[in-house]
């Protein structure tokens, strides 16, 4: 959770009600329950903004993408289930 980054989540999104969409998010990753709204919040929002984003999970060996965004995937030409899932070293 990023103290640069929950500010500006919370002001695209607000109070309104996200619906998590489990399909933007690795399938193998199981979001810890402490940061769920916060992260299903943050892919919601980031998913269509215009510029590449990407997560990982430090605490994971490998460090995997556990979400990329759709500018991510038309700059490198990956869809998301080839890039989740792995290092961005790949890249």
């Amino acid at each position: 959770r990023s103290a640069h980054c929950e500010p500006i989540v919370e002001a695209a999104v607000g109070n309104q009600r996200i619906k998590h969409r489990k399909d933007l998010i690795w399938d193998k990753y199981k979001v810890p329950e402490d940061l769920a709204g916060f992260i299903h919040s943050f892919v919601a929002f980031a998913e269509t903004f215009p510029a590449c984003i990407v997560l990982s999970d430090m605490a994971m060996p490998g460090n995997p993408m556990l979400f990329v965004n759709r500018d991510f995937c038309r700059v490198t030409g990956f869809a998301k289930h080839e890039a989740q899932g792995r290092n961005c070293r790949f890249l």
